[in-house]
């Protein structure tokens, strides 16, 4: 059932009739549904008596339907007949005005109608009458056109003079638009109604020529204005001169007239303060005025810009007027720098480094220009340079701004030598004041604690001074400025080295017992020349000697010193190359946020793939064109492809690896010399003994038949010899005299900085054992930490029975006689039972040697000879830290050796 409104618009409605037509409708889909339900089920009362329910229901339901929506309609009908209402009483003014336009229209329109149906009916409709209608409308046409060439006449006649006027009245813009009117009245009027009457074809108005010649006038006193506001920083007058240039076709003249004359004024208002600066010798004298000077100005700038909203880039317009600036502040620095370079003592105190200054004064400088570029890019701007924006592709190919090179070129030549002055500056300093102490014996624990100050204030300048060269040397030249600071730990090493030479030629120790200290069987024309190894030289002597006592002290000393080198040079090797990390680094990230240089130009190229927000430059756009010129690079991308890229490539080699390796390579070589020379004084009193055993006359004598009282005896055993006996006192003493060392280490030590270090004497077998093959190694390092004396005392032990076997096969010639066979094996037992008393570290050549004199002596400890012919030694040999190949070789021939000897095959 729908109820539509258009019913109760009819002419014809009837109430009545409508809702009886409603019903009717109701009662026919009813009587529809009632005939469905009989269909289903006819013979059911109830059911009919359910229909009639219903029935009554459906139409108390269409009543309140009927209801609602009569409701809703009137409703609906009474606000659209309020709006039309409303919109009437609004629109009823207006209509009224056009009715009365109307009527006054139709009235005017009667009244022209009534002439000229009177003149119609004056006159008759012949021909001649409608022939002077149109004469007459003719007549009107031209006067109409020569009233107009008339007005054009009149302005022709009068325009130079109200261009003068305009102009002298300031009026510039309507001086300009009278020229232009007058030149479009002609173009416009040569068809039309500007032709005078002078001549055919004539018009009225101003020639081109004429009109470039007003045109000039108005823009030379246009121009005149702009340099007059522009002088006196009018923003608004500025403004308004600039838009009539602008609008006029000229405003390709407002940059370049700004530019000019605001860089004169500022240089009048710089020039007092930069000859203050000039007169001022000082570092910082009078520049901190300048610069605060120049950030004012260009500051000013750039509102006036902003508010005179002058055509162009801003950013360039103030790059241009800081260029002009700094040019004039460019001598005064280059001065500055000079000065401190010829007289370091200038502006601090005396032997204050220069390149520090200078650094101080460059990072001021990078401070103000970062700031300062900052400002003068800032968002704020009403218009600004886009390319300086971190994300825009154009920041690639964006030359380096001439203010920048002003500013920052009198550093060039400085930051080439930077390494080398910071080099030489240590060298003369802290380095030169380690070389001037020198090791005093009654003074000794003295010269470690200034000799060890001396060697922290070098590597603290070295350090600072590495700081200094990976924050302002460009990446590209840093090879060389790292190499030039490295050199002065070479210096340093060689400065301790020679101390250990010294001590050990005033001493006697050969030079050439520094480089080998496994061998203590020296030549004769090696050994000292004070006594050539003879018993009466102190060095050859236990350390119950005085003079070999003040000996072993001075070597302790300095081997503390390079103990400390080694561990400050450990330290700086690390600095470096996490220095050298964190450069990578950075220029990595730097280059995850630049656009690849592959993809410049493109509108595309992407920032970082996995940036989602406007990357976070590591680098300020001012500091990283910075870069590019310290680097002689034209642009962002040349730095990127000729610097940066090679450095990141995966086979590119580190700057700092021949550093770490030059840094490594002296504390190793240094400890080595300085551990050396204290084995040497610990193992001296052995090489008397050592070298005489194989001249012994015993080894070819017939079997002793008397004793020392000339009576026979029988012959059971032999005794050991006086060398076995003299090198197994020496070896009883040797406990005593490493502790003796220690004590010395521990009493020099103290108040010094050897924080990390190991105990004394294990430092001194490690460094010894340190790229040694010959030489096993000695026990693990919790023993040796727990014991320090122990692994000094087994290298002692193993390194005295390695020469003792060594010395036993140079025994010539061969076999030995029987008396010498039975001495060898006494001597032998004897010195393994001493050593035995202290540790089981006898080389595996001496317990080679023993397990064949026992065997000639029948005691065989239970070996077969099968094993005998093949020694559990040289079966292990791979557990005794001996390469395979050396180690079997040493043994074999020892075996060959000792065979012979013995005269066994």
């Amino acid at each position: 059932m729908e109820v539509r409104l258009d019913a109760f618009s009819a002419s014809d409605f009837d109430v009545k009739d409508w809702l009886n037509e409603q019903f009717a409708t109701l009662d026919a889909e009813a009587a529809f549904g009632g005939t469905a339900a009989e269909s289903s089920d006819g013979n059911s009362n109830d059911s009919k008596e359910d229909s009639r329910h219903a029935r009554q229901q459906e139409q108390d339901t269409l009543v309140q339907k009927l209801t609602t929506q009569l409701h809703l309609l009137a409703t609906n009908a009474q606000q659209n007949s309020d709006r039309i209402k409303a919109r009437f009483r609004h629109q009823t003014p207006q209509i009224v005005r056009d009715l009365a336009a109307l009527a006054k229209l139709v009235k005017e329109t009667q009244a022209s109608v009534a002439s000229f149906a009177e003149k119609i009916d004056a006159r008759s409709m012949s021909a001649p009458a409608v022939d002077s209608i149109v004469d007459m409308d003719t007549v009107r046409n031209q006067l109409d056109r020569s009233i107009s060439a008339l007005r054009h006449l009149r302005n022709y006649t009068d325009l130079p003079q109200k261009i003068a006027a305009l102009v002298d009245s300031g009026d510039l813009d309507q001086a300009w638009n009278l020229i232009d009117s007058a030149v479009i009245s002609q173009t416009d009027g040569a068809d039309g109604p500007a032709h005078a009457s002078a001549g055919a074809g004539g018009s009225v108005g101003l020639s081109q020529q004429e009109a470039q010649g007003f045109r000039t006038q108005i823009e030379t006193a246009a121009l005149a204005r702009l340099e007059e506001v522009i002088s006196a920083h009018d923003a608004q007058r500025t403004l308004e001169t600039a838009r009539l240039l602008k609008c006029h076709g000229r405003g390709d003249a407002i940059e370049s007239i700004y530019v000019r004359l605001r860089s004169e004024i500022g240089a009048k208002q710089l020039q007092p303060a930069v000859d203050k600066c000039k007169e001022n010798n000082h570092l910082a004298g009078n520049l901190d005025a300048v610069l605060n000077l120049v950030t004012e100005l260009v500051s000013r700038e750039r509102m006036f810009i902003e508010a005179a909203e002058l055509p162009g880039d801003a950013a360039a317009l103030l790059e241009a007027l800081l260029a002009n600036y700094l040019e004039l502040l460019q001598p005064v620095i280059q001065r500055k720098i000079d000065a401190i370079r010829s007289n370091p003592s200038m502006d601090g105190a005396e032997g204050s480094r220069p390149s520090l200054r200078i650094t101080d004064l460059y990072h001021y400088l990078v401070s103000f220009y970062v700031e300062l570029s900052d400002a003068i890019s800032s968002s704020p701007l009403s218009v600004g340079d886009s390319s300086l924006h971190p994300s825009a592709g154009s920041m690639l190919s964006r030359p380096v701004p001439r203010s920048l090179n002003l500013l920052f070129v009198p550093f060039v030549s400085f930051m080439g030598v930077l390494g080398s002055t910071e080099a030489d500056f240590i060298r003369s300093g802290s380095l030169s004041q380690l070389k001037r102490l020198e090791p005093d014996y009654a003074h000794i624990e003295s010269y470690v604690r200034d000799a060890s100050a001396a060697l922290l204030a070098i590597f603290v300048d070295v350090e600072q001074a590495l700081e200094r060269v990976f924050s302002l040397v460009p990446v590209s030249k840093l090879r060389g400025a790292v190499s030039e600071i490295v050199s002065v730990v070479a210096n340093v090493s060689k400065h301790l080295a020679s101390l250990v030479g010294d001590i050990a030629k005033k001493a006697g120790i050969p030079a050439v017992a520094l480089d080998d200290f496994s061998d203590l069987t020296l030549p004769a024309t090696l050994a000292s020349s004070r006594g050539h190894g003879s018993s009466e030289d102190p060095i050859y002597q236990p350390m119950t000697s005085s003079e070999k006592l003040d000996v072993v002290s001075s070597m302790v000393a300095v081997s503390i010193l390079s103990r400390i080198f080694d561990q400050y040079a450990s330290a700086l090797s690390l600095s470096v190359e996490k220095q050298w990390a964190a450069l990578l680094d950075s220029l990595r990230r730097q280059q995850a946020q630049l656009p690849a240089a592959e993809d410049f130009g493109s509108s595309t190229a992407g920032i970082s793939a996995n940036s989602s927000a406007e990357p976070d430059f590591t680098t300020n756009p001012a500091k990283l064109l910075l870069s590019v010129f310290m680097e002689s690079c034209a642009t962002v991308s040349e730095m990127q492809s000729v610097v940066i890229m090679p450095l990141l490539a995966p086979d590119a080699v580190a700057v700092v690896d021949t550093a770490v390796a030059a840094i490594s390579s002296s504390g190793l070589r240094l400890s080595r010399e300085t551990a050396s020379a204290v084995f040497f004084l610990l193992t001296s009193a052995f090489r008397v003994p050592l070298a005489r055993i194989p001249r012994l006359a015993v080894w070819h004598a017939d079997a002793q038949s008397k004793s020392s009282m000339n009576i026979d005896v029988p012959v059971f055993s032999s005794s050991p010899s006086e060398e076995a006996v003299d090198i197994g006192e020496k070896l009883h003493i040797l406990l005593p005299e490493l502790e003796q060392v220690e004590v010395m280490d521990v009493q020099y030590t103290q108040g010094v900085d050897l924080e990390g270090a190991v105990p004394a004497l294990h430092h001194y077998a490690v460094a010894c054992l340190d790229g040694a093959s010959s030489i096993g190694k000695i026990g693990e390092p919790a023993d040796a930490e727990s014991l320090s004396i122990q692994p000094m005392l087994s290298l002692v032990l193993r390194v005295v029975s390695q020469n003792i076997a060594k010395q036993v096969c140079a025994i010539e010639p061969k076999p030995l006689s029987e008396s010498g066979k039975q001495q060898l094996a006494a001597d032998i037992d004897y010195i393994a039972s001493v050593v035995q008393s202290f540790t089981n570290a006898a080389s595996p050549e001496f317990s080679l040697i023993r397990r064949y004199t026992r065997r000639y002596t029948g005691q065989h400890d239970g070996l077969s000879a099968s094993n005998a012919e093949s020694p559990a030694d040289l079966e292990q040999a791979d557990n005794t830290g001996i390469g395979s190949a050396a180690g079997n070789k040493t043994l074999a021939l020892v075996k060959s050796g000792i065979e012979g000897l013995l005269g066994q095959p």
